[in-house]
């Protein structure tokens, strides 16, 4: 996904709106020409997983020593390259 502009990192303008990566998640992800209610399924989902993430990450993360919580971050980060470059492959 592209998540930088090549601005600087203290950029705040680095940070995309859910929305905006929704729409970066459809560009790079969904079919063209895919039904209505696949896309509105799909952006229910996204947000969903969304919200799962940032609960983890706010609620659950801060709770844990500092060793298991980027122990947690990286296998998170894990997973989802591991999950698109499976996607990109055509295996999921």
């Amino acid at each position: 996904m592209n998540y930088g502009s090549g601005k600087s990192q203290s950029d705040p303008s680095l940070i995309k709106t859910i929305d905006e990566l929704w729409l970066d998640f459809v560009e790079e992800i969904l079919p063209a020409g895919i039904p209505e209610i696949q896309r509105r399924e799909m952006k229910r989902a996204f947000f969903g997983g969304f919200t799962s993430a940032l609960f983890a990450l706010t609620v659950g993360l801060p709770k844990l020593p500092f060793e298991q919580a980027d122990a947690a971050i990286q296998g998170f980060h894990n997973q989802v390259s591991d999950f698109f470059k499976a996607v990109r492959e055509n295996r999921a």
